[in-house]
């Protein structure tokens, strides 16, 4: 991992700890959240990726076979045939491509409601909270 995200992320917990000790623990509870999402994404899009990256081989080898056999195909008349069967190949492909930018997205937007959730505990605090340190 990047040392500059463990500086940034240590300056974060001391400043929260400064303003306000008891918003450690939304901090720690989001750091937990935040590390299981993790977890789940990690493992559902490296499986994504695999099924993804078996899906791409049968285009290239479909479309290598094609081009040494042109004049064959041509011949026959066939490339309405084998058009179609490029197609299918590309759909499974597209679809798991798709899949995968969905996953991200989708791992993208619960994180996202999890700072946001955050963000209205922090918020909810400081307005509740009539103990302030600084003397506001």
């Amino acid at each position: 991992m990047n040392p500059q995200f463990f500086v940034e992320f240590s300056a974060i917990i001391v400043l929260v700890a400064v303003v306000n000790y008891w918003l450690l623990f939304p901090t720690l509870v989001m750091a937990i959240i935040f590390y299981f999402l993790r977890h789940v994404y990690t493992n559902t899009a490296r499986s994504i990726k695999r099924v993804e990256a078996s899906t791409r081989s049968p285009i290239f080898s479909h479309a290598n076979a094609s081009f040494q056999g042109l004049s064959t195909i041509r011949a026959f008349g066939v490339e309405k045939i084998l058009a179609d069967e490029f197609d299918k190949h590309q759909d499974l492909n597209t679809s798991a491509w798709y899949l995968f930018l969905a996953t991200t997205r989708a791992f993208a937007q619960w994180l996202e409601m999890v700072c946001v959730l955050y963000i209205a505990v922090v918020t909810l605090s400081f307005l509740l909270v009539e103990d302030c340190k600084f003397g506001l």
